[in-house]
């Protein structure tokens, strides 16, 4: 179906999901949201907010299935900008390693797949051990030049070589893994969270660069870049870890102020608040 169509029928079925609020993935949404927007929300409002994040993720879901094939299209929908065409650049010439690390915030698979279209090379670090879902998805993510791996030793090593030969390297690092996480803070409450991309970077010896993907108001998704961030090179203690970790996720949290509504987090970062958020 063309995209006008395909649209609507991604915000109905959006609609409808909203409203099930005892779905497990519901309830983790509505409670990230009261927290990334200050614990401020009522019940009504918060409903709002869960339904503003389902019709905005059916809109990435229809654009990816739609334009995956379609070159032309996903350039259109990922503009260029200074930034991304710097990041290309590096990422082909291999003159300096880095660690993007970017949040769940819009279509950030379009965008890293049109890219990949214009040159960029990195290979990506996803959830380890996927599911069915998952593996259908990284296939979709597989282009030359992005080379799409699991998280494991084997893919460890290789983006440590990678980052040391001048590489790209770009992981999520906003979402709780059981067994996988340090307790950080975030937004101002305590959870759990990865912390093996400082470890990764600290090694390596490479900058971390802050990046994030939103959708303009035009419907066009840009990529953008954080300055890159000084790591705490002192000591690899934990309290070092933790303190390089949260100036990271301090940029993460940045990015998702500017459009909490695409923050597509659908598992509870901040657990204890689930019974904690107004249902009224």
């Amino acid at each position: 179906m063309g995209p006008r169509v395909g649209y609507l029928a991604s915000r109905l079925i959006a609609d409808r999901v909203a409203g099930r609020r005892g779905l497990a993935w519901v309830r983790a949404l509505r409670a990230n949201q009261w927290v990334i927007t200050g614990q401020r929300l009522t019940g009504r409002e918060l409903d709002l907010s869960a339904l503003a994040v389902l019709r905005h993720q059916a809109h990435c879901l229809f654009d990816l299935y739609h334009y995956r094939r379609d070159p032309a299209g996903l350039l259109e929908l990922a503009p260029l900008s200074d930034q991304v065409t710097a990041l290309i650049e590096r990422s082909r010439s291999r003159w300096g390693g880095a660690l993007v690390v970017i949040p769940h915030l819009s279509n950030f698979d379009v965008t890293f797949i049109a890219h990949a279209y214009r040159g960029l090379q990195a290979q990506v670090l996803t959830l380890a051990q996927p599911t069915g879902g998952y593996r259908a998805q990284n296939r979709i993510r597989e282009m030359p030049g992005l080379e799409i791996t699991p998280v494991s030793e084997d893919s460890t090593r290789r983006a440590m070589s990678r980052l040391k030969e001048g590489g790209l390297v770009i992981t999520g690092i906003d979402r709780p893994v059981e067994g996988k996480t340090r307790e950080l803070t975030f937004f101002g409450l305590s959870c759990h969270l990865p912390a093996g991309h400082i470890r990764m970077a600290l090694d390596a010896k490479v900058p971390v660069i802050p990046a994030a993907v939103t959708m303009e108001p035009a419907g066009q998704y840009r990529l953008k870049l954080g300055e890159p961030i000084a790591l705490r090179t002192d000591d690899r203690s934990a309290t070092s870890i933790r303190l390089n970790a949260e100036a990271v996720l301090e940029a993460m949290a940045g990015f998702i102020r500017q459009a909490p509504e695409q923050w597509l987090m659908y598992y509870p970062v901040w657990p204890q608040t689930l019974d904690a958020c107004p249902s009224q």
